[in-house]
């Protein structure tokens, strides 16, 4: 039998959304400050989301909202490979098997 589940009240959701994004934008910023590519720090071709441990996206940063439909892919094949993990993981992948999906190079 499941736990029943609590009710939030719409301030601390909006609290709590907003603290999940903004924490996506950051990892967002610090990868364009950091990387030394211009597909990062020019063209924002990248994705910062956060997801819980079943896979469901909790939040998302808005810089390439074209990989947002497909990232859901990637992160149930992580979840394949990774299953047998305990621990808490921040994953990075650049397979485009992972997600299901190649972009066109131009």
């Amino acid at each position: 039998m499941s736990e029943p589940t609590r009710a939030i009240d719409p301030v601390t959701l909006t609290v709590i959304d907003n603290f999940l994004t903004s924490t996506c934008r950051d990892m967002g910023v610090t990868m364009m400050k950091t990387s030394y590519s211009p597909i990062f720090n020019e063209s924002l071709d990248f994705s910062c989301v956060i997801f819980d441990p079943q896979g469901q996206m909790l939040a998302q940063a808005e810089f390439c909202p074209s990989q947002i439909g497909t990232i859901k892919f990637a992160v149930s094949w992580t979840n394949l490979v990774w299953r047998h993990s305990n621990r808490a993981m921040c994953c990075c992948t650049t397979i485009p098997i992972a997600a299901r999906v190649t972009c066109p190079s131009t």
